[in-house]
Protein backbone atom coordinates (compact mmCIF):
# COMPACT_ATOMS: atom_id res chain seq x y z
CA UNK A 1 0.00 0.00 0.00
CA UNK A 2 1.74 3.17 -1.18
CA UNK A 3 -1.48 5.62 -0.48
CA UNK A 4 0.66 7.59 2.05
CA UNK A 5 3.16 8.28 -0.51
CA UNK A 6 0.77 9.02 -3.23
CA UNK A 7 -1.00 11.32 -1.04
CA UNK A 8 2.11 13.65 -0.57
CA UNK A 9 2.05 16.85 -2.70
CA UNK A 10 6.14 17.39 -1.39
CA UNK A 11 7.46 13.87 -2.14
CA UNK A 12 8.29 13.86 1.24
CA UNK A 13 7.79 9.91 1.59
CA UNK A 14 10.70 7.53 0.16
CA UNK A 15 10.89 4.85 -0.75
CA UNK A 16 14.34 2.84 0.21
CA UNK A 17 14.86 -0.96 -0.02
CA UNK A 18 11.19 -1.62 0.08
CA UNK A 19 10.59 0.46 3.21
CA UNK A 20 8.96 4.46 2.88
CA UNK A 21 10.27 6.81 5.33
CA UNK A 22 9.79 10.38 5.75
CA UNK A 23 12.09 13.25 4.88
CA UNK A 24 11.97 15.46 7.77
CA UNK A 25 13.29 18.55 5.43
CA UNK A 26 10.71 17.71 3.16
CA UNK A 27 7.83 17.26 5.00
CA UNK A 28 5.57 20.08 5.57
CA UNK A 29 3.67 18.24 9.00
CA UNK A 30 0.50 18.82 6.98
CA UNK A 31 -0.89 15.54 8.33
CA UNK A 32 -2.65 14.21 4.68
CA UNK A 33 -0.47 10.95 4.88
CA UNK A 34 -1.93 9.69 7.96
CA UNK A 35 -5.34 10.06 6.90
CA UNK A 36 -4.54 8.50 3.71
CA UNK A 37 -2.66 5.61 5.03
CA UNK A 38 -4.57 2.66 4.71
CA UNK A 39 -2.45 0.61 6.89
CA UNK A 40 -3.06 3.49 10.20
CA UNK A 41 0.65 3.22 10.78
CA UNK A 42 1.28 6.76 10.75
CA UNK A 43 0.41 8.90 13.81
CA UNK A 44 0.66 12.28 14.70
CA UNK A 45 2.86 13.19 17.51
CA UNK A 46 1.13 13.95 21.15
CA UNK A 47 2.54 17.21 23.05
CA UNK A 48 0.11 16.64 26.19
CA UNK A 49 2.57 15.13 28.72
CA UNK A 50 4.78 18.34 28.41
CA UNK A 51 1.92 21.01 28.94
CA UNK A 52 0.51 19.20 31.80
CA UNK A 53 3.94 19.62 33.11
CA UNK A 54 4.34 23.13 32.61
CA UNK A 55 1.09 24.03 33.97
CA UNK A 56 1.64 22.11 37.17
CA UNK A 57 4.58 24.11 37.51
CA UNK A 58 4.92 27.29 39.60
CA UNK A 59 7.83 28.37 38.44
CA UNK A 60 6.48 29.71 34.88
CA UNK A 61 3.28 31.35 33.59
CA UNK A 62 1.93 29.52 30.73
CA UNK A 63 -0.36 30.91 28.05
CA UNK A 64 -2.75 29.61 26.28
CA UNK A 65 -3.10 31.38 22.70
CA UNK A 66 -6.07 30.00 20.68
CA UNK A 67 -6.44 29.74 17.06
CA UNK A 68 -9.76 31.56 15.35
CA UNK A 69 -11.28 28.56 14.55
CA UNK A 70 -11.95 27.95 18.42
CA UNK A 71 -15.36 28.89 18.46
CA UNK A 72 -17.37 25.69 18.40
CA UNK A 73 -15.19 23.43 18.74
CA UNK A 74 -16.00 21.85 22.52
CA UNK A 75 -19.05 21.16 22.85
CA UNK A 76 -20.53 24.90 22.12
CA UNK A 77 -18.62 26.23 24.84
CA UNK A 78 -18.31 29.89 24.37
CA UNK A 79 -15.16 31.66 24.77
CA UNK A 80 -15.43 33.41 27.72
CA UNK A 81 -16.02 29.69 29.14
CA UNK A 82 -13.11 28.37 27.75
CA UNK A 83 -10.88 31.10 29.31
CA UNK A 84 -11.99 29.49 32.38
CA UNK A 85 -11.33 26.04 31.47
CA UNK A 86 -8.04 27.11 30.35
CA UNK A 87 -7.42 28.85 33.57
CA UNK A 88 -8.86 26.04 35.85
CA UNK A 89 -6.35 23.84 34.07
CA UNK A 90 -3.80 25.64 35.32
CA UNK A 91 -3.05 28.57 32.03
CA UNK A 92 -2.13 32.09 32.95
CA UNK A 93 -4.68 33.67 30.34
CA UNK A 94 -6.04 32.75 27.04
CA UNK A 95 -4.98 34.96 24.17
CA UNK A 96 -6.86 35.08 20.99
CA UNK A 97 -4.61 34.95 18.72
CA UNK A 98 -7.37 36.43 16.64
CA UNK A 99 -6.36 39.54 17.30
CA UNK A 100 -2.93 39.46 15.17
CA UNK A 101 -4.83 37.85 12.42
CA UNK A 102 -6.49 41.46 12.62
CA UNK A 103 -3.18 43.09 12.56
CA UNK A 104 -1.80 40.93 9.78
CA UNK A 105 -4.96 41.83 8.02
CA UNK A 106 -4.24 45.47 8.20
CA UNK A 107 -0.44 44.80 6.52
CA UNK A 108 -1.37 42.68 3.89
CA UNK A 109 -4.54 45.33 2.83
CA UNK A 110 -1.76 48.39 3.17
CA UNK A 111 0.12 45.83 1.35
CA UNK A 112 -2.54 44.85 -1.18
CA UNK A 113 -3.29 49.02 -1.53
CA UNK A 114 0.19 50.10 -2.39
CA UNK A 115 0.69 47.17 -5.05
CA UNK A 116 -1.78 45.96 -6.90
CA UNK A 117 -1.87 48.34 -9.77
CA UNK A 118 -3.28 46.88 -12.98
CA UNK A 119 -5.36 43.95 -13.90
CA UNK A 120 -2.24 41.61 -13.83
CA UNK A 121 -1.03 41.91 -10.84
CA UNK A 122 -1.52 39.62 -7.69
CA UNK A 123 -0.89 39.39 -4.57
CA UNK A 124 -0.91 35.15 -2.26
CA UNK A 125 -2.72 35.80 0.94
CA UNK A 126 -1.95 32.92 3.33
CA UNK A 127 0.73 33.83 5.01
CA UNK A 128 -1.08 32.12 7.81
CA UNK A 129 -1.01 28.77 6.61
CA UNK A 130 2.85 26.60 6.78
CA UNK A 131 1.58 24.21 4.39
CA UNK A 132 0.65 27.32 1.76
CA UNK A 133 3.85 28.47 2.98
CA UNK A 134 6.17 25.24 2.59
CA UNK A 135 4.36 24.48 -1.08
CA UNK A 136 5.14 27.85 -2.44
CA UNK A 137 8.91 28.38 -1.21
CA UNK A 138 9.90 24.78 -2.16
CA UNK A 139 7.20 23.91 -5.66
CA UNK A 140 6.70 27.52 -6.95
CA UNK A 141 9.87 29.65 -5.63
CA UNK A 142 9.19 31.97 -8.29
CA UNK A 143 6.08 33.22 -6.47
CA UNK A 144 7.70 33.87 -3.35
CA UNK A 145 7.66 37.58 -3.87
CA UNK A 146 3.88 37.68 -4.48
CA UNK A 147 3.68 36.65 -0.67
CA UNK A 148 3.50 39.19 2.09
CA UNK A 149 6.67 39.14 4.00
CA UNK A 150 5.28 38.52 7.65
CA UNK A 151 5.29 35.84 10.28
CA UNK A 152 1.56 34.18 10.72
CA UNK A 153 -0.75 35.55 13.38
CA UNK A 154 0.56 32.22 15.95
CA UNK A 155 3.66 33.80 15.68
CA UNK A 156 3.50 37.04 15.81
CA UNK A 157 1.18 36.41 19.09
CA UNK A 158 3.96 34.12 20.88
CA UNK A 159 6.28 37.02 20.01
CA UNK A 160 4.21 39.62 21.66
CA UNK A 161 3.46 37.71 25.07
CA UNK A 162 7.50 36.57 25.13
CA UNK A 163 7.94 40.18 24.65
CA UNK A 164 5.47 41.02 27.65
CA UNK A 165 6.69 37.89 29.53
CA UNK A 166 9.76 36.78 28.93
CA UNK A 167 9.87 33.83 30.65
CA UNK A 168 6.09 32.54 30.21
CA UNK A 169 5.41 29.29 28.18
CA UNK A 170 3.28 29.85 25.57
CA UNK A 171 0.73 27.10 24.25
CA UNK A 172 -0.75 27.29 20.55
CA UNK A 173 -3.50 25.23 20.52
CA UNK A 174 -5.26 24.88 16.95
CA UNK A 175 -6.81 22.49 14.08
CA UNK A 176 -4.01 22.17 12.12
CA UNK A 177 -1.12 19.62 12.63
CA UNK A 178 1.41 21.72 10.47
CA UNK A 179 1.81 24.23 13.18
CA UNK A 180 4.12 21.61 15.30
CA UNK A 181 6.31 21.43 12.84
CA UNK A 182 6.06 25.62 12.13
CA UNK A 183 6.82 26.20 15.47
CA UNK A 184 9.86 24.48 15.31
CA UNK A 185 11.29 26.79 11.95
CA UNK A 186 15.25 27.43 12.80
CA UNK A 187 14.10 31.46 12.26
CA UNK A 188 10.99 31.67 14.22
CA UNK A 189 10.67 28.88 17.00
CA UNK A 190 11.36 32.12 19.40
CA UNK A 191 7.92 32.32 20.12
CA UNK A 192 6.15 29.05 20.53
CA UNK A 193 7.50 26.22 23.38
CA UNK A 194 4.14 23.65 22.49
CA UNK A 195 1.49 23.15 20.10
CA UNK A 196 -1.22 21.67 20.48
CA UNK A 197 -4.58 20.10 18.41
CA UNK A 198 -7.88 21.36 19.36
CA UNK A 199 -8.52 17.13 20.12
CA UNK A 200 -5.47 17.11 22.70
CA UNK A 201 -6.72 20.03 24.07
CA UNK A 202 -10.23 18.20 24.68
CA UNK A 203 -8.08 15.05 26.09
CA UNK A 204 -6.47 17.33 28.10
CA UNK A 205 -9.39 18.78 29.82
CA UNK A 206 -11.41 15.50 29.67
CA UNK A 207 -7.79 14.70 32.00
CA UNK A 208 -8.74 16.84 34.51
CA UNK A 209 -12.77 16.51 35.06
CA UNK A 210 -12.97 19.99 33.49
CA UNK A 211 -15.83 20.51 31.36
CA UNK A 212 -15.42 23.79 29.34
CA UNK A 213 -19.78 24.21 28.47
CA UNK A 214 -20.49 24.01 32.57
CA UNK A 215 -17.61 26.76 33.44
CA UNK A 216 -18.88 30.20 34.17
CA UNK A 217 -17.92 32.97 31.92
CA UNK A 218 -14.38 35.57 31.68
CA UNK A 219 -15.12 37.54 28.90
CA UNK A 220 -12.59 39.72 27.55
CA UNK A 221 -13.46 40.65 23.77
CA UNK A 222 -10.74 41.57 21.52
CA UNK A 223 -10.82 40.40 18.90
CA UNK A 224 -13.11 41.43 15.29
CA UNK A 225 -14.80 39.30 12.96
CA UNK A 226 -12.08 39.74 10.38
CA UNK A 227 -9.13 37.75 12.44
CA UNK A 228 -12.22 35.01 13.62
CA UNK A 229 -12.89 34.47 9.76
CA UNK A 230 -9.00 33.30 9.13
CA UNK A 231 -10.45 29.78 10.07
CA UNK A 232 -12.35 29.05 6.87
CA UNK A 233 -11.46 28.60 3.31
CA UNK A 234 -10.89 31.95 1.55
CA UNK A 235 -11.17 34.01 5.34
CA UNK A 236 -7.94 35.27 4.86
CA UNK A 237 -8.58 36.82 1.36
CA UNK A 238 -12.17 38.17 3.13
CA UNK A 239 -10.50 39.57 5.81
CA UNK A 240 -7.89 41.35 3.31
CA UNK A 241 -10.63 42.76 1.21
CA UNK A 242 -13.41 44.06 4.04
CA UNK A 243 -10.29 45.61 5.38
CA UNK A 244 -9.22 47.11 2.25
CA UNK A 245 -12.47 48.62 1.20
CA UNK A 246 -12.75 49.69 4.85
CA UNK A 247 -9.58 51.71 3.80
CA UNK A 248 -11.52 53.32 1.17
CA UNK A 249 -15.34 53.26 1.87
CA UNK A 250 -17.14 54.14 -1.73
CA UNK A 251 -14.06 53.38 -3.48
CA UNK A 252 -14.79 50.56 -6.02
CA UNK A 253 -11.46 48.37 -5.90
CA UNK A 254 -11.47 45.25 -8.05
CA UNK A 255 -10.47 42.52 -5.56
CA UNK A 256 -10.86 39.11 -7.30
CA UNK A 257 -10.12 36.31 -4.70
CA UNK A 258 -9.76 32.77 -5.38
CA UNK A 259 -9.87 29.91 -2.83
CA UNK A 260 -8.82 26.28 -2.67
CA UNK A 261 -9.35 23.87 0.06
CA UNK A 262 -6.60 21.36 0.68
CA UNK A 263 -3.04 20.98 -0.56
CA UNK A 264 -3.78 19.48 -3.57
CA UNK A 265 -6.84 21.85 -4.43
CA UNK A 266 -4.50 24.98 -4.15
CA UNK A 267 -1.62 23.15 -6.14
CA UNK A 268 -4.02 22.89 -8.99
CA UNK A 269 -4.92 26.49 -8.67
CA UNK A 270 -1.95 27.74 -8.66
CA UNK A 271 -1.40 25.48 -12.15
Amino acid sequence: DRACKNSCIFDAIEEVDGKLSIDPDKCSGCGVCIESCRLDKLAESKDIFPVLKEVRSEEKDVYALIAPAFVGQYENASPGQLRSALKAAGFKGMVEVAVFADILTLKEALEFDEHINSNDDFQLTSCCCPVWVSMIRNIYGELVPHMPGAVSPMIAAGRAVKKMHPDAVTVFIGPCLAKKKEAKEPDICDAIDVVLTFQETAMLFEAMGIAPQQMEEDASEHSSGAGRIYARTGGVSEAVVRTVEQLHPGRKIAVRPMQADGGKACKQMIE
